[in-house]
């Protein structure tokens, strides 16, 4: 748990992805987020594979060898087309403009980098389920929630901090937690707290099939963090 100038600071990076059926890599079971975060990047567009290289999506190579895992082959699929998804200021509102305006006054790296530090965007990536199928939506959230902010206080009035009950049908969500955590509750009455942090005792995935229709709701766990969690 990161803290800055010593305030209690939750800075919770969560993914969130949906899709009709999905199966985890053994490669990563069992592995904690840091050592994923070592194999994998989170970004706001998506990388896809071009012969034998990487590509991202300024077209820039990535990497022409094959890494751990990684192979190649004369099918390999070419660019359709490459999307660039926005950044939305949220939790707190006020973090994410600024970052808004730092990114046009000072580059998209800077503005990432501060991000990681003091978060307050969301970027909600749309698919095509025709041409990405299994896969319809992938959300990178990356917030924080101190204690001193008033306008947090005011902004809970009108805004939960999280997403209250809602339904689902036909399709699974995956919600991993990369810093901080979750709080789920579902209309089979499951309650389930889980996250990355030494509280959440290494349950960092939310699996849920929503199936013929489910109501579920997910919190963020904006609990201030034990001492281990500094």
């Amino acid at each position: 748990m990161k803290f800055l100038n010593s305030s209690p600071l939750l800075l919770p990076t969560i993914v969130l992805l949906s899709c009709r059926a999905i199966a985890f890599s053994p490669r990563y079971r069992g592995q904690s987020p840091q050592s994923i975060r070592q194999h994998s990047k989170i970004t706001s567009s998506i990388a896809l594979r071009v012969s034998n290289d990487l590509v991202d999506s300024s077209g820039s190579e990535i990497s022409s060898s094959n890494g751990p895992g990684v192979s190649h082959n004369s099918s390999s699929r070419k660019i359709a087309r490459i999307h660039k998804f926005a950044r939305l200021p949220v939790w707190p509102v006020w973090q994410g403009v600024f970052l808004f305006f730092a990114s046009k006054l000072f580059g998209q790296q800077v503005a990432a980098q501060w991000e990681d530090s003091i978060g307050g965007r969301v970027c909600p990536n749309f698919f095509s389920p025709t041409e990405t199928s299994p896969f319809v939506l992938m959300v990178h959230h990356r917030h924080a929630f101190m204690n001193w902010d008033p306008i947090r206080y005011i902004q809970q009035t009108f805004f939960p901090e999280g997403f209250p009950a809602h339904p689902h049908r036909g399709f699974i969500t995956v919600t991993y937690c990369l810093k901080g955590g979750m709080i789920h509750r579902d209309s089979l009455g499951i309650k389930q707290i889980y996250g990355a942090e030494e509280r959440h005792g290494g349950r960092h995935v939310q699996w849920l099939t929503a199936g013929a229709g489910i109501q579920h709701e997910e919190m963020w766990d904006v609990r201030e963090p034990d001492a281990k969690d500094k």
